[in-house]
């Protein structure tokens, strides 16, 4: 004789069938176990027989009875060992609510769950949590989506009936679009259903409160190239790379009229992908020159007392061939040109915890990771060829002005545009989305406050790197004000000649807006103009208070009246101060910026 329970862990969404019970004879069991369901509904003792890796088989007083896994936590002696996935994206959620830490899966022993957050490793009991993934422990994993629906698989899943159809690159995709979709569904304060359809492929769905599909997602994870690819052939309403578009992709698009790829209207951008070259915490070097790590990466340098360190071969540790996080790191190191490592560099398996692990253990080694993984290692700061140190922060990643970082971006044509990707590009440019940015390791544009007093150095070279009388007295008043004055990371920058700003600018300074809004009612702002040094000092001097001038101006206009209690001033310093060489277009670039600095009333 059988019967069927049927419950409702989740009553907005479904009822599945989790438990079918069969009369039958004795078998063989372990120990006793209790199986609990989340809601409670469900508490069922007895001695477990087996254990398929999906179901529960236990011996109870009524006889043998089926429990879907998926649907129940398991207690007792006879439990069997969970098995889980570390480096796993995962959840810890408490049943009230109250409790939602995202991470990356660390470890499951003792039923404690550890997960690696943006606040260090955190330990929450099973007990307390459920873990909510695809990398959790089988036991006591809850899963949202009903057994009794089959888990799609490429062939069954049709793009074209998502409502939104994301594709490119992998880094985006598989690192940063799990943190923003389920930032997106709280955003809409919907429920996420994420399926994994494939290793490049994922459905996102949506729903409400009453169940009711508010939106699908699906995400195509590959490469940057394919995400112009499907623009071009209209497959998809979003291209994620990972760098900008090249020439030849840009110039296809905007044959078939989708428009100009490097104009504001065509692009994102969403965050920034940041590494750090890392060495372990004993070693007592702490900056080194590009040039320094050039030569350790090549071969040529190969003991740590060649750069000022104690007398030890240099452990050198790298990505394989192919790597896009070898690529930003080589084209900064090596100045966009192509090199061959050294023939003692060691390539560990595995991505960035695999990279710092190997630091953490070998007190001579050398590598770089994304930022988020540097946390208990030393970050070395990196100094240019023409004597600019760029400190390892996460400040100076903000402000684009540390060498070793990328742009992540969201392309996109206005002429295959749906309501749908209007929305989520309008959530990712937003404050909303930068949490989940956080969490997800890479950078975002929230607005960071930092003195200047901690930069001696580039004050102590402004005076040293000016002759004439009048430029004297300006690098003079720069380094007064640099003394009295805090840095917000917000950096407004401008193409050669150009005062106008772009779509990220504008966001950039809608997020300020918000800051200033928390500041009390005594506090100054001054909006600092910068250039590179193309041109006479004098055109540059006129040139960067227009830039600080057009910047204010925008202020106010997108301000309203929401500042009205903040003092502004504009002021601007010419090619003083740069923040990298000018050697280059692209220093070039990154000096032509204004910068936006606060202090308090007295």
């Amino acid at each position: 004789m059988k019967y069927s329970v049927k419950t409702a862990f989740y009553p907005d969404l479904f009822s599945a069938t989790v438990i079918s019970l069969a009369i039958a004879g004795t078998a063989a069991y372990a120990e006793s176990v209790v199986l609990t369901s989340p809601d409670g509904e469900i508490n069922l003792s007895g001695d477990l027989v087996e254990f398929t890796g999906s179901e529960y088989i236990i011996k109870t007083s009524v006889g043998q009875m089926k429990v879907s896994a998926a649907q129940v936590s398991c207690s007792g002696p006879g439990c069997p060992a969970p098995t889980f996935q570390v480096g796993s994206n995962v959840s810890l959620q408490s049943l009230d609510g109250t409790i939602d830490i995202k991470g990356t899966l660390v470890d499951f022993a003792d039923e404690n769950y550890t997960v690696k957050t943006s606040l260090g490793n955190i330990k929450m009991s099973s007990d307390v949590v459920r873990c909510v993934g695809a990398g959790c422990p089988q036991v006591g994993g809850i899963s949202i989506i009903p057994t009794s629906t089959p888990v799609p698989t490429a062939a069954s899943v049709n793009p074209a009936s998502a409502d939104l159809r994301i594709a490119g690159s992998d880094t985006l995709g598989l690192g940063l679009l799990p943190y923003l979709t389920e930032g997106y569904a709280s955003y809409l304060r919907t429920q996420l259903s994420p399926q994994q359809v494939s290793d490049t492929v994922t459905l996102a769905s949506y729903v409400s409160a009453s169940g009711r599909p508010v939106a699908t997602h699906y995400i195509n994870a590959t490469g940057s190239g394919d995400a112009f690819d499907a623009l071009l052939d209209r497959s998809a309403e979003l291209g994620m790379a990972s760098r900008p578009a090249k020439v030849k992709e840009a110039a296809a698009l905007f044959a078939a009229g989708a428009g100009d790829m490097y104009g504001p209207d065509n692009h994102t951008v969403v965050a920034v992908d940041s590494l750090a070259v890392i060495v372990h915490p004993d070693n007592p070097i702490s900056s080194l020159s590009t040039r320094d790590i050039s030569s350790i990466y090549q071969g040529f340098i190969t003991n740590w007392s060649q750069v000022g360190g104690r007398n030890a071969p240099i452990t050198v540790i790298s990505r394989e061939d192919g790597s896009s996080t070898r690529g930003v790191f080589e084209n900064a190191i090596f100045s966009g040109q192509e090199r061959p490592l050294g023939s003692r560099t060691v390539y560990p398996e595995g991505d960035n915890p695999e990279m710092a692990a190997a630091v953490q253990n070998d007190v001579n080694a050398i590598a770089y990771v994304g930022f988020a993984y540097s946390q208990g290692l030393k970050r070395l700061d990196l100094t240019s060829s023409c004597g600019i140190t760029s400190t390892a922060s996460t400040f100076a990643v903000k402000t684009e002005e540390y060498p070793l970082n990328r742009r992540l971006y969201f392309y996109y044509r206005p002429d295959n545009m749906t309501t749908e990707a209007r929305k989520f590009l309008e959530y990712v440019s937003s404050p909303a989305a930068d949490e989940p940015i956080a969490q997800s390791s890479f950078v975002n544009f929230a607005v960071e406050r930092t003195s200047q007093l901690v930069n001696n150095e580039k004050i102590s070279n402004l005076l040293n790197s000016v002759e004439n009388p009048s430029e004297i007295t300006l690098a003079r008043n720069l380094m007064t004000d640099m003394q009295s004055w805090d840095r917000l990371s917000t950096t407004i920058r401008f193409p050669t000649g150009s005062s106008s700003l772009g779509k990220k600018e504008i966001n950039d300074l809608n997020r300020l807006i918000s800051y200033l809004e928390t500041r009390p009612a005594n506090t100054r702002v001054a909006v600092v103009g910068f250039t590179d040094d193309v041109g006479s000092f004098t055109q540059n001097l006129s040139l960067s208070n227009r830039r600080a001038q057009s910047v204010a101006q925008s202020i106010a206009r997108l301000a309203g009246n929401r500042l009205r209690n903040i003092e502004f001033q504009t002021k601007g310093y010419g090619e003083l101060s740069p923040s990298v060489c000018n050697t280059d277009t692209i220093g070039q670039s990154i000096n032509r910026r204004v910068e936006v600095w606060i202090q308090e009333r007295t």
